[in-house]
């Protein structure tokens, strides 16, 4: 977030992807669950593309609720503040299960909630989504291999579940690791506790183990619901892996042990929460956990799970896997960390009778040679912040009583609560403070755009990370786009993108423009690029200076100037294939790639013909409707004849209803993107759908009137929510029976 005050914000590139694609997408998803629709389809990016499906999202998050009933920037806002306040209040309980006082565990909690790193993921909704679950993940592990109930199995499914549904899978993957890492280590390690129980109560570690199994068991098929249909979509992209382990944070890197140690001593980023910063108080009470009587698998468990802190060091700027691994191991670091901080405090403020005690000094030394060793280390400013420490164990160790240890423990939570706050501030922009600069579309650009578009879509051309003018403003705005920022691509789409871009054209040199001879036949001056800017249906381009498209690209391109500023210009493309067409012949391509080259070929008429790619049986219906036309359009002018009526019933995401009355066979063109979950109907009877020019959809019709409907129906998702009904409706089952059963003990109880 942005910390308010009167300084203005420092735009920086890397907090661009909150407005570039957090931002439209939570707008453009919860705005249409609002609306009483489930967006199941994205018809305002890349020509069309799945949008639930894509688990970032996380549309079934219950943080995310407040997106419904507030608009969007206010409700990012308090989203982060109720992010905020549970990560506390649950990583407090989860110390608390530990045995831990209420200070220590206040303590503890206001580390986790106001380090660096979590400063940072305020940025990105679905990040503190997971950041929630992961301490109450653990207290509900805790407390189950402490005394193994059912009940507590399926609650721990259930907070699997929301974890998995928080909509960053890197980060998910993360967390379970901990998580259950930390309940392995209870079960063969044991906890403070537990060995005392387990000849009471008689649990063995193989039931114990068989909890845990059913935890991660349930949370899946509480999951299915979001998962099946995102491994499926997943499936299907050009690079599966990259999307997995994508991870990207707005805060500051260290980038050797040296700058770590200066981020663990001062949080000296300008405008960025530096990543490492615990809090001074953190560092110094971290030594005293090692003292603490918490089993010796736990607490060994936490320190080597802090250690991980250092990996961050190894996170270059790339984006390979074990980069982002390596960056995304700060927040299980930061957690333990805050646990520790929790243990420390807790063990250093006991009450001791005599001084002479061992079980007071020792804790008491090491913190007083760490206070040494970093005030020796620290800057000036670094070394003024750990006086009030110094202050509060020294009153502790001079006192050595319950009250005095209150009242340490009370100086140093307010001391590290103002600590962390003034040196963790985020001064990157936000939604909530920019009043709607970078979210949505200046209004006269707005109305020009949608004037110029049409029913069509706009291009946007521009240098990356603009926040002011993007490829997914669409969605915040109500446009159709052509391209997207941050989508993973198919490998169709990977292959017509690299197509449009891999000439010098698209780098600021001209685009060859799209002219058509007479009969509609396109003469030799005519490019690929524009065929494929055609196709996709590109009507208005907007443009800035440093985009790449140039005022000389556009001319080249007979592109018309509309309008705009000094900034942005509009410019409208006459030659566009609308949306909707209709085409006489067709061709066959193999592959996606042929179909491309297929639409660069002299004797091929875009507005005549086009390109099919065979799927399934829909090849076959193609053949009975249009017998003998695999190679060239009709022959006479009569056999050519457009259908009089071709319109939309219905044009919305999941549902296109289109009208068509055609005297002559012929080839229905839509211009959004093919998938397979997509369904075909024509006059009510079930068809199947053709994969035309490569990317787009198409419905072969004889002649006659039609209407033709188009159904976003994916059966993962259907699936998928097959499988978390059924599993609801089994724990509801379960847990009825449970209930009357236990009714039922307590009355025999009560009759004998």
């Amino acid at each position: 977030m942005e910390a308010p005050g009167n300084e203005q914000p420092f735009h920086l590139t890397e907090n661009s992807g909150l407005f570039q694609q957090v931002y439209p997408a939570i707008h453009y998803g919860f705005g249409r669950l609002a609306r009483g629709e489930f967006p199941l389809w994205n018809d305002r990016q890349l020509c069309g593309t799945p949008f639930f499906a894509d688990p970032r999202h996380a549309l079934l998050q219950p943080q995310n609720l407040v997106f419904l009933f507030l608009e969007t920037p206010r409700a990012m806002a308090l989203h982060a503040f109720i992010s905020l306040s549970l990560m506390g209040f649950f990583c407090a309980l989860f110390l608390r299960s530990l045995h831990l006082r209420y200070i220590p565990s206040v303590l503890g909690g206001m580390v986790y909630m106001c380090c660096g790193a979590t400063a940072a993921a305020m940025s990105q909704p679905s990040c503190a989504n997971a950041l929630v679950w992961l301490p109450l993940l653990c207290c509900v592990i805790r407390e189950y291999m402490r005394r193994p109930r059912a009940v507590l199995a399926v609650a721990g499914g259930a907070v699997t579940a929301l974890l998995l549904l928080s909509g960053m899978p890197l980060l998910i993957l993360s967390v379970l690791v901990l998580s259950f890492g930390y309940g392995l280590t209870l079960l063969f390690a044991g906890a403070s506790d537990n060995r005392a129980r387990d000849s009471v109560a008689g649990f063995s570690r193989w039931e114990r183990l068989r909890g845990l199994a059913l935890m991660a068991l349930l949370g899946l098929l509480l999951a299915c619901v979001q998962w099946v249909p995102a491994l499926a979509w997943i499936r299907g992209l050009d690079a599966p892996l990259r999307f997995l382990t994508h991870f990207s944070i707005a805060g500051e890197t260290p980038r050797s042990l040296r700058s770590l140690l200066a981020q663990l001593l001062e949080a000296h980023g300008d405008h960025r929460p530096a990543l490492a910063y615990l809090g001074i108080a953190a560092v110094l009470l971290i030594p005293a956990a090692l003292f603490h009587p918490v089993s010796r698998g736990e607490r060994t468990f936490l320190l080597l799970a802090t250690f991980g802190l250092p990996l961050i060091t190894l996170a270059d700027t790339g984006d390979s896997a074990l980069s982002t691994l390596f960056l995304v191991s700060v927040y299980p670091a930061s957690f333990t960390a805050a646990v520790l901080t929790g243990l420390g405090a807790d063990r250093l403020f006991v009450a001791r009778r005599s001084p002479r005690n061992p079980r007071l000094w020792g804790p008491l030394l090491l913190t007083g040679v760490v206070f040494i060793l970093l005030f020796m280390l620290a800057p000036g400013a670094a070394r003024g912040r750990m006086l009030p420490c110094a202050a509060a164990i020294l009153l502790f160790s001079l006192v050595r009583t319950s009250w005095a240890g209150v009242v340490s423990g009370c100086i140093l939570v307010v001391f590290q609560f103002i600590d962390l706050n003034a040196s963790t501030v985020n001064h990157q922009p936000h939604p909530f403070f920019t009043r709607g600069a970078g979210v949505t579309v200046e209004g006269r650009l707005s109305h020009l755009l949608r004037e110029t578009a049409l029913d069509d879509r706009v291009l946007v051309s521009t240098y990356p990370n603009n926040i002011n003018l993007h490829t997914n403003m669409g969605m915040s705005d109500g446009f159709r786009m052509a391209g997207a920022a941050g989508l993973p691509l198919t490998p169709e789409q990977r292959c017509w993108w690299d197509t449009l871009e891999q000439s010098e054209s698209l780098e600021g040199v001209a685009v060859e423009p799209v002219r058509s001879g007479p009969g509609g036949r396109r003469d030799s001056s005519e490019t690929l690029r524009g065929a494929l800017l055609n196709v996709m249906a590109v009507r208005a381009l907007a443009t800035t200076s440093d985009g790449v498209f140039t005022a000389e690209a556009t001319r080249e391109m007979q592109l018309r100037r509309r309008g705009g500023d000094a900034n942005i210009q509009v410019y409208v493309n006459e030659n566009v294939l609308p949306r909707l067409s209709w085409a006489h012949g067709w061709k066959i391509a193999l592959e996606p790639q042929a179909a491309l080259e297929a639409l660069s070929a002299p004797d091929f008429n875009l507005r005549q013909e086009c390109i099919i790619v065979p799927q399934d049986t829909a090849l076959g219906r193609l053949v009975q409707v249009m017998p003998g036309q695999p190679s060239t359009p009709g022959g006479g002018p009569a056999d050519r004849q457009l259908p009089s009526v071709l319109r939309f019933l219905r044009d919305e995401p999941e549902h296109v209803v289109v009208e068509v009355n055609n005297p002559t066979p012929g080839i229905l063109l839509l211009g959004d993107t093919y998938d397979p979950g997509w369904r075909a109907r024509v006059n009510g009877q079930s068809t199947s759908i053709l994969r035309v020019n490569a990317l787009f959809r198409g419905v072969a019709l004889p002649p006659g009137d039609h209407v033709v409907t188009f159904d976003y129906q994916p059966r993962s998702f259907y699936a998928g929510v097959l499988i978390t009904l059924s599993t609801v409706l089994f724990l509801l089952v379960w847990g009825v029976y449970r209930l009357f059963r236990s009714r039922r003990a307590v009355r025999k109880l009560l009759l004998a």
